[in-house]
């Protein structure tokens, strides 16, 4: 388990710093799905190794938000 929590940590540091599509080549696999609630406007499947920039963009594109330096644990 302990495992899997590294790996998603250093995704999300990778992620945060800017580099979106290494950390998305590097830690997500070609059948990597996220699942949003309908009603968003992010509201569907996203599918692949893209998929987490696919829906910062579309979160961007709605609200006034920088994805930086935030304390997650």
């Amino acid at each position: 388990m302990s495992g899997n929590l590294e790996q998603l940590k250093a995704f999300l540091t990778c992620f945060q710093q800017g580099d979106w599509e290494a950390a998305c080549q590097r830690y997500c696999q070609p059948d990597f799905e996220i699942h949003e609630p309908p009603g968003l406007p992010q509201s569907g499947i996203h599918r692949g190794v893209l998929a987490p920039i696919e829906v910062s963009r579309i979160y961007r594109s709605i609200w006034d938000v920088e994805i930086g330096e935030q304390t997650l644990w």
